[in-house]
């Protein structure tokens, strides 16, 4: 159907990758992307609506509230489900940047049988797959660049 659903979507056109090393949050986070370039900070979160205050979320945090305030809103407002992606305008506070919030992480609950169920996020990768084609398409029609922090400061680790 008209779901906007990934099946339904038209393919991506490829483009070269080039990885960089350095900070996720910084302008020009170790690459030569220009400071006139959009960038798109990707964060990827759970759909708890809870934002951490350790890890990657901290440096985010850091540099605007906006990501947050979004993150906590749609968990109130139960609009957070595994493949999202919620794009969030921050160049109000920092010129050029975007956060995509992206909901690829599960949290298993403890069982008897699994008692380190709980103990932390697990990255669902159909979800995954889904909420990166979703903000691909938005950084494609902006000629932005799309930073990633490395996915276990992502998922609130170090």
């Amino acid at each position: 159907g008209g779901d906007g659903s990934a099946e339904n979507s038209r393919p991506l056109r490829t483009h070269r990758l080039r990885f960089a090393v350095g900070d996720a949050m910084a302008a020009n986070a170790g690459s030569a992307v220009s400071d006139s370039t959009k960038r798109i900070v990707l964060c990827f979160t759970d759909a708890s609506g809870s934002w951490p205050d350790r890890g990657f979320f901290r440096a985010v945090s850091a540099k605007t509230s906006k990501p947050q305030e979004v993150y906590e809103s749609a968990g109130e407002n139960s609009d957070l489900a595994l493949g999202d992606a919620h794009l969030v305008d921050c160049s109000a506070d920092v010129a050029n940047l975007w956060v995509c919030l992206l909901v690829v992480l599960r949290r298993a609950k403890p069982t008897k049988a699994n008692k380190q169920a709980g103990s932390g996020p697990v990255l669902d990768e159909q979800s995954f797959g889904a909420s990166l084609r979703k903000v691909a398409h938005f950084a494609t029609s902006q000629r932005s660049s799309i930073h990633s922090p490395r996915l276990a400061a992502a998922a609130g680790g170090g």
